[in-house]
């Protein structure tokens, strides 16, 4: 074997051995999904996250920790069609001032998406 092709195999050998068991930054970000928070209101004024009880000074400290995660938010409202309880506006400010993405439901089990106009569909 010449020198040359001696120095170009164990660089390929190097070159394998170093990038063994680190994915590349596109695998990782395509096999990842964003963190889902769910987020529901009530009209009696009740909040759930994940579907535990939940007060506006803990949906703040959620929707924090979610934005440095680059996680998004589902939120549903009850009785969606009827005019919103004070709860309702206070969450769609939490979410907007976190600036994490939001996508809205008409159905408690966010089965579905509401749309421009309220139109509901398919996730």
């Amino acid at each position: 074997m010449t020198r040359c092709k001696r120095i170009l195999t164990a660089f390929a050998f190097l070159l394998a051995v170093v990038s063994c068991g680190r994915p590349s930054s596109s695998k990782v970000t395509m096999d990842k999904s964003p963190r889902v928070l769910k987020i529901a209101g009530f009209c009696d004024g009740r909040l759930t996250i994940d579907g535990a009880p939940a007060s506006l000074q803990s949906l703040h400290e959620s929707l924090q920790k979610l934005a440095q995660e680059r996680g998004v938010v589902w939120y549903y409202r009850e009785s969606g069609e009827k005019e919103p309880p004070p709860i309702a506006a206070d969450v769609i400010k939490e979410v907007i001032e976190a600036r994490i993405p939001i996508r809205l439901s008409s159905k408690p089990d966010y089965s579905d998406t509401v749309g421009p106009g309220g139109s509901a569909g398919p996730k």
